[in-house]
C-alpha cells in the first residue's frame, strides 16, 4: 500500500541516507501540500509561509557507527521532493 498521493514508486534504502522519519515526515507534508494547493478554493498567498517553512525542513541521515545503518535513498528523496515542489509551485499559478 502506497502512503502517497503523488509519488507512485517505493522508497529506495541506501546506507547512510536520510532517517525515516525526516524523509517520511518531508514528502508527507509536500503530498499534502499538494492536494490542498490543487483545490480551487486555495489562496497562494496563505500557503507560501507554510511552503517555506517545509522547505527549510533538515533532512536527517542515519548515524554510523560499528553496523552499517540503513535510510532512505539520498538521491531519491531529493528527486522527489524536487517534483513535489515543481507539482506544488504548478498547481499554485494563476491562484
Amino acid at each position: 500500500m502506497n502512503r502517497f498521493t503523488h509519488i507512485k514508486e517505493p522508497l529506495e534504502k541506501e546506507e547512510g541516507g536520510y532517517t525515516e522519519n525526516s524523509a517520511l515526515t518531508k514528502l508527507q507534508a509536500y503530498d499534502m501540500l499538494v492536494d490542498f494547493a490543487k483545490d480551487p478554493k486555495t489562496i497562494a498567498a496563505k500557503m507560501m509561509p507554510h511552503i517555506e517553512r517545509l522547505r527549510q525542513l533538515p533532512l536527517k541521515r542515519v548515524k554510523g557507527g560499528f553496523f552499517s545503518k540503513y535510510g532512505y535513498s539520498v538521491e531519491q528523496v531529493d528527486r522527489l521532493i524536487e517534483e513535489l515542489d515543481a507539482q506544488l509551485m504548478d498547481a499554485l499559478k494563476g491562484k
